[in-house]
């Protein structure tokens, strides 16, 4: 017959289960309820689990009582490179599938952490899965900025920061190097504190690029070489638009011998117009220039001049700049901190 255990042993081995669930807790890491700040055209679909795509692209949080942090991520496509603020200073992140751990500094205040996406949307995208912590640790709120200027930046390459941080050679296979934080666009919101968003596209040009879109089917998209439209730009309303457009263009029909695309002009005007009807009180920025095309081309610089010409009988809050400063070869940072230079002081009159 089957005899039952005495009471008191019960009660010992119920407290021994206690003990023992407590020290696997106190050990194991958990991922607590967070706090996340985005900023960028990124995919909420799944709310979640967001999506990162364009380059500049950020995630803000706030964390106390934490050596570290796993930064988790999922359905990479291509490369993906960030850089990780902590508390300003950047470490380089390679995004890898699953838990991607970072060391935090000793600190008896919380640390403010940023996820920066350094190379461009049609390089690799990534979705943010959320955090883990040690045992302790806490992700607390944090206000949203509240910046005084918005910047939105539409172009190519040039724009992107595509091969900035390479050698004496431009390369496209290793997308570490390109590097969309010391691009131009970035380099001046960053001067003006300034919320901006980098949508550009290397090789792609207003009617014809090395790439199989166009620009006036790309700039309301979610996904550089995808379909779904933005149906409303409430989330983000510029107040400066930036576009600089044509190099592709020029470059394009150049090697393949045929003459600049006589469609240029009229496709470039109708795609600010649409833009214009997106963001009706931003100033915008008609920019040329960069590279050889945009500063030396006859073929690019008159339909490029009729442009501006045609867009300002039409819109007074619009105006046009030209980059003195160019490079034979992508811009490298130095490139871009002189272009940076230029437009700063240029739009530090339009602005104070």
């Amino acid at each position: 017959m089957k005899k039952n255990l005495p009471l008191n042993v019960l009660w010992l081995v119920f407290l021994a289960f206690l003990f023992l669930a407590g020290c696997s807790q106190e050990d194991s890491p958990q991922e607590p309820d967070t706090h996340f700040n985005y900023y960028g055209r990124i995919d909420f679909e799944q709310e979640a689990s967001p999506v990162l795509i364009w380059q500049g692209s950020r995630v803000e949080m706030l964390l106390e009582k934490a050596e570290w942090v796993e930064l988790n991520f999922s359905r990479k496509a291509g490369q993906v490179y960030f850089d990780v603020l902590v508390n300003g200073d950047a470490q380089f992140l390679a995004a890898q599938q699953g838990a991607n751990r970072i060391a935090l500094p000793e600190s008896s205040t919380p640390i403010k952490l940023a996820l920066v996406k350094r190379n461009e949307a049609s390089s690799g995208t990534i979705a943010f899965d959320g955090i883990t912590l040690p045992k302790g640790g806490n992700s607390l709120a944090l206000p949203k900025s509240s910046a005084s200027l918005k910047f939105l930046f539409f172009g190519d390459s040039i724009t992107a920061g595509a091969c900035n941080e390479d050698g004496e050679e431009d390369q496209w296979e290793d997308m570490r190097t390109h590097n969309a934080l010391k691009s131009y666009a970035a380099l001046t919101a960053e001067h003006f504190l300034a919320e901006y968003q980098n949508i550009s596209v290397s090789g792609m040009g207003i009617s014809m690029g090395y790439t199989s879109g166009t620009f006036p089917d790309t700039w309301n998209k979610l996904y550089p070489h995808g379909d779904r439209a933005l149906e409303t730009f409430d989330d983000f309303q510029p107040d400066f638009v930036f576009i600089n457009l044509g190099e592709n263009d020029d470059s394009w029909s150049q090697s393949r011998g045929v003459q600049f695309p006589i469609d240029y002009d009229d496709r470039y005007i109708a795609m600010v117009k649409a833009m214009r009807q997106a963001f009706p009180d931003a100033h915008f920025v008609i920019l040329r220039g960069g590279m050889y095309g945009g500063k030396k081309s006859e073929r690019l610089r008159e339909p490029w001049k009729k442009v501006v010409a045609s867009l300002k009988q039409t819109d007074n809050n619009l105006s046009s700049f030209v980059f003195s400063h160019w490079s034979r070869l992508h811009p490298r940072v130095a490139d871009h901190e002189q272009m940076a230079k230029e437009l700063v002081a240029w739009l530090e009159r339009k602005i104070y």
